[in-house]
């Protein structure tokens, strides 16, 4: 017993004298950055802040507060106490202050400079919103799997079973596929999990009453497409149903319709010709008029019956794989063919280009960021990246909008998809809470008021 005790007491012994020389060892090797004078790489004092960390301390001015016109709260005037009474390090510009989304720059990039110009002398940094480039962030790209999954975005019933074709997951509805033949005509897919995405953000931006263009993603056999007997055949028929649950477009796409140009070699594609190049797979968003989208919008949102069912009819082999559905600036922004898109790629290069380089720049911004935006945004992130590998972009997220925008709502899954979707280099959490009994479950109490 004695001599355990003994062993005991030496190796604490030796615990302790060797502490002070690990410590010296462990300080020395890691270079730091201390409240205090630093010698050899070992702090005088016992507060150690690594070194490279670049906090912010931003504040965003609430509105938009006339920097280039007279009216309203002036960030110019007081800009200098912002930074020297308020301790803030950057400064916020709205994308809407100086130059709009069609405006030619010449006619505002003095305008910004001299305020970049401005924010720089004073010390600070800037979170500078462009309208060039955070309109295009906002455009929404809602993609519909047929076979179910994705978070909920997808049809929860479907005439056959899932299977594989060309790497995808599909339905393969076939009238004569022995031995087991496919069901009989009938709908091929319906009923949408999360469909409030075209009518969450009415009240923030135009986008959910501007026009959306729908994309079903199918092939059909080009000896069906070569054989001039079946050319007039129905595949399929999208029916398009509104908030409220009527049906306010019914488009029939025949064999004919899959051409691109006068031939089609069996691909998947997503756009289909139309007599006259009027694309008729395109409705409105609109709430106030009976063929809208939104029409028959509520705060109650397990009310919303929003759906772009799929009929079979049984005649032509079809393999679905998805339904893509853009608003008009997604329907540019994201279009395969760069005569079209180049119209908005070009107006970020040209912000890009602009004010990326000033000194103050210490990213770009784009205000509340929702589901329905994760495309764009990374579509806007690419063009900035190619442009200058310096362009930085930030976003704000709120719970507001995932709360209005998933039937299903999980805080966690909404936020967790487009992190992991964008993996921005800066973001911004909105401290926004839900306001009012409408888009509350009733068994919960209102937090507060607003008076």
């Amino acid at each position: 017993m004695k001599k355990t005790f003994y062993k005991s007491r030496v190796i604490k012994a030796l615990v302790v004298l060797l502490i002070p020389i690990m410590y010296y060892f462990t300080a020395a090797f890691y270079k730091t950055t201390a409240i205090g004078r630093t010698t050899s790489g070992v702090s005088t004092v016992n507060q150690f802040i690594p070194t490279g960390r670049d906090f912010v301390n931003c504040i965003f001015n609430l509105g938009y507060y006339g920097v280039f016109s007279p009216a309203g709260w002036n960030i110019y005037k007081h800009m200098v106490y912002q930074k020297d009474s308020l301790n803030f390090n950057t400064i916020h510009l709205y994308g809407t202050e100086g130059g709009s989304f069609d405006a030619p720059l010449s006619q505002y990039e003095a305008g910004i400079n001299n305020f970049m110009d401005s924010v720089h002398t004073t010390g600070l940094r800037g979170y500078y919103g462009r309208e060039k480039i955070e309109k295009l962030c906002y455009s929404q790209r809602l993609v519909y799997e047929a076979e179910g999954g994705n978070n909920g975005f997808s049809y929860q019933n479907r005439l056959v079973t899932p299977t594989s074709d060309s790497g995808r997951t599909v339905l393969d509805a076939c009238p004569d596929c022995p031995p087991t033949s496919s069901a009989s005509a009938g709908w091929l897919c319906y009923n949408i999990k999360e469909n409030l995405q075209h009518s969450d953000l009415l009240d923030f931006q135009e986008g959910d009453r501007s026009n959306w263009h729908i994309k079903p993603v199918m092939r059909i056999n080009k000896s069906d497409f070569d054989n001039p007997a079946k050319r007039d055949l129905p595949v399929v028929k999208i029916n398009t149903v509104n908030f409220q649950g009527d049906t306010i477009n019914s488009v029939i796409l025949r064999v004919w319709n899959f051409r691109q140009g006068n031939n089609y070699d069996g691909q998947y594609i997503e756009k289909f010709t139309f007599e006259f190049g009027f694309d008729s797979l395109r409705v409105s968003g609109r709430y106030d008029t009976v063929n809208g989208l939104s029409y028959g919008y509520s705060n109650d949102k397990s009310q919303c019956k929003v759906d772009f069912r799929i009929y079979w009819f049984g005649q032509v082999r079809v393999w679905l794989d998805k339904v893509v559905v853009d608003d008009d600036r997604a329907n540019i922004l994201l279009n395969p063919d760069p005569q079209i898109s180049n119209q908005y790629t070009n107006k970020i290069i040209e912000e890009v280009n602009a004010f990326t380089s000033h000194p103050s720049n210490y990213t770009f911004y784009a205000d509340e960021m929702s589901y329905s935006n994760i495309s764009s945004v990374k579509r806007v992130q690419q063009i900035m990246k190619q442009t200058n590998s310096n362009a930085k972009l930030s976003c704000a997220l709120t719970n507001y909008f995932n709360y209005k925008g998933f039937k299903h709502y999980d805080e966690n899954l909404a936020h967790r998809i487009f992190l992991d979707s964008i993996q921005p280099e800066r973001i911004t959490c909105d401290a926004h809470e839900i306001f009012g009994p409408a888009y509350l479950p009733q068994n919960e109490a209102v937090p507060f008021s607003l008076k």
